[in-house]
């Protein structure tokens, strides 16, 4: 918008048009049920072609022992945000279980209203990222608030089209490298950018005219190509969108270990190896293994859903060697509690080994 505004133009009266007909459906998240209770959270977020900021405001939440203040970023035309946040005497730590959805009411005068619900502990200070608005209401918001900061004026309103053939292009943005998204997936678990990339290997996809395929099934046959090219066994791999937010999707821990392998193979390996969690450093592997052999030398990434637990990366050997280790349990009773010392002891296990003799180190 800078570059747009530095160019000249100041008064905008037509309608911003939101062409997000990239992907296949233009809206991948129209009329997909919520995964769990907590829809509004950003892991949730299913992206489309135009996802403007993720959909997401930040908020920051400060409370004392009476009340709680809320700071909310970016700033949306006419949205405001209310608490209904009942104050109470539990762990700060505990905040998710004690909120409920916000509740978003539209008025009359065209402002939108957010109320925050559920409770809060007292003398808490957390921050987070909610989905609670339409996208082109999102999208229309975000823009005049915007321009209207750098001097412009804008008497139209967003919608969804296609962009017209006759448009000139005055100003554009470039996504960030997929080395840096891949940071982003990997140590953050970012399932929107998740989401997107495989969306975009569907889109990019080569030798096909066919644009009614959705871009999921599209970016499932570019994979599966990839491994058999490869010569990785694809038997048993199911993809459903990309992300590990999924309840369909299934992988062989052989099959992932041969992916991991293929990786490290490659020319991008240090891309790749860059992105991965560094064991009591960062990411989910943070507070993990503490103190043990791994730390600040294995490269694993995480994964857990209800009844599930499982890691895979890299973890050196006694030797410092370099091991392939992929665990993954699935079971009714593999909550985080039971199933991560599972795994972090085969980790453990994997940096008392000699894999040159197959035999544990003295």
């Amino acid at each position: 918008l800078q570059t747009l505004r530095f160019s000249g133009v100041r008064v905008i009266s037509g309608d911003l048009i939101l062409d997000r007909t990239y992907f296949q459906p233009s809206r991948p998240d129209a009329g997909v049920p919520p995964f769990d209770e907590s829809p509004e959270f950003r892991y949730n977020v299913i992206p489309d072609a135009l996802l403007l900021n993720s959909n997401l405001m930040r908020l920051e939440l400060a409370s004392d022992a009476l009340a709680v203040r809320i700071g909310v970023t970016p700033g949306l035309d006419r949205v405001s945000f209310d608490s209904d946040l009942q104050m109470v005497d539990k762990p700060c730590v505990d905040w998710e279980d004690l909120w409920k959805l916000p509740e978003v009411t539209k008025l009359d005068d065209g402002r939108i209203r957010i109320t925050l619900k559920g409770e809060f502990p007292r003398n808490c200070s957390v921050a987070t990222e909610i989905s609670r608005l339409d996208r082109v209401d999102f999208a229309d918001r975000l823009f005049r608030t915007m321009w209207a900061a750098l001097g412009g004026t804008w008497t139209g309103a967003a919608r969804d089209g296609v962009t017209p053939a006759d448009t000139r292009l005055l100003g554009e943005h470039q996504s960030r490298t997929l080395a840096e998204l891949n940071r982003d997936i990997l140590k953050r678990s970012d399932n929107p950018i998740t989401r997107l990339v495989y969306l975009t290997l569907g889109a990019q996809s080569k030798g096909t005219v066919d644009t009614l395929t959705p871009s999921s099934a599209r970016a499932e046959q570019v994979v599966r190509q990839w491994l058999q090219e490869k010569k990785i066994n694809d038997a048993g791999l199911v993809l459903d969108n990309g992300s590990g937010l999924s309840r369909t999707e299934r992988i062989s821990a052989a099959t992932l270990a041969a992916v991991l392998r293929a990786a490290n193979q490659s020319r991008w390996a240090p891309e790749f190896l860059t992105g991965l969690p560094i064991v009591g450093v960062d990411g989910g592997m943070q507070k993990r293994l503490a103190n043990g052999a791994a730390v600040g030398l294995a490269r694993i990434k995480t994964g857990g859903l209800r009844n599930v637990v499982s890691v895979a990366g890299y973890v050196p050997d006694a030797n410092g060697d370099l091991c392939v280790v992929v665990a993954i349990l699935n079971h009714d009773d593999a909550k985080s509690t039971v199933g991560k010392p599972i795994v972090d002891a085969v980790m453990e296990w994997v940096t008392r080994v000699d894999s040159r003799a197959g035999l544990l180190a003295k």
